[in-house]
């Protein structure tokens, strides 16, 4: 018998950075995904073994919920979320692996009990996570997430109509880690009145959201507090300016990266089809 099963990335729509310290965030999923097939091998050893260490440790943690779980299972991953972009490729990876071994063992498993796990998991890749990455994979929809000290809100958010179409642009992998771009940011001695300020904008943002509205200038205004923040490397920003003098509005998605690339860039236009064929001409490479 063999399982398959998918997760969707996530986007941060706002709210990255603030998130870590107690304001709202906005997050919606993508239509990127990880998908994983687990099975049984009649003969040989365990594909487990020949995975990456930190995929092995994400299998070891999930076990701790499957007392069952075989050491002899076999495992296919496939994604097409890039890793050190900002889409929450590790929470998708291990949500695709909970839901893969939960099937092949015929567990049901609440919302919450996903997102434990799945949190759980995203230490082994972030040490200390806000928990949005794994919120999103699980619930699959756009919520507002808070963190307060250890406490997490979710509030599912019937929005995804009303957020118009855009594109994902890739700034190129950050060679940072979460770790190291929340450590800038804390670094900035503006951090208080810039936190303040994004969480100001996510808070708008949510309540034209829930009266069906969608403002892209508050993104360009999001884009420019991350900037100050010191989160936004120069590829990111020159490929951000471009679409602004097209007339478009852009953002990095994520923690950010400041040595090479930044991750991925969500960017908004009026005409979508004009701002493909756009990015074509300038070369900036979309996921979608």
């Amino acid at each position: 018998m063999s399982i398959n099963s998918t997760s969707l990335g996530k986007i941060i729509l706002t709210g990255e950075h603030s998130v870590v310290y107690g304001y709202p965030a906005l997050a919606i999923p993508t239509k990127l995904a990880t998908h994983v097939k687990v099975w049984k091998k009649r003969e040989g050893r365990s594909t487990k073994q020949s995975l990456p260490l930190k995929v092995v440790q994400v299998i070891d943690v999930i076990g701790e919920h499957f007392p069952e779980l075989d050491l002899g299972l076999s495992f296919q991953i496939f994604s097409s979320l890039p890793q050190n972009s900002g889409l929450g490729s590790s929470a998708a990876l291990a949500h695709a692996l909970v839901k893969a071994i939960a099937g092949y063992y015929h567990r049901q498993l609440t919302k919450e009990q996903l997102f434990q796990i799945v949190q759980k998991c995203e230490k082994i890749f972030h040490g200390k996570p806000s928990g949005i990455d794994a919120a999103t994979v699980v619930y699959e929809t756009c919520l507002r997430f808070i963190r307060s000290k250890d406490q997490v809100t979710i509030k599912k958010l019937d929005c995804l109509k009303t957020i118009p179409p855009f594109l994902l642009l890739d700034s190129g992998k950050a060679t940072e880690t979460t770790k190291a771009m929340i450590k800038i940011a804390s670094g900035n001695p503006a951090k208080k009145s810039i936190l303040k300020q994004i969480g100001a904008i996510t808070q708008k943002i949510e309540n034209l959201l829930q009266d069906e509205k969608f403002s892209p200038e508050l993104i360009t205004e999001n884009e420019r507090l991350l900037e100050k923040l010191g989160v936004v490397g120069k590829k990111a920003t020159l490929i951000i300016r471009a679409i602004e003098e097209f007339g478009g509005f852009a953002k990095i998605t994520g923690a950010g990266g400041v040595a090479s690339g930044s991750g991925v860039i969500i960017a908004f236009h009026k005409d979508i089809q004009k701002l493909k064929n756009y990015c074509k001409i300038k070369r900036f490479h979309s996921f979608n």
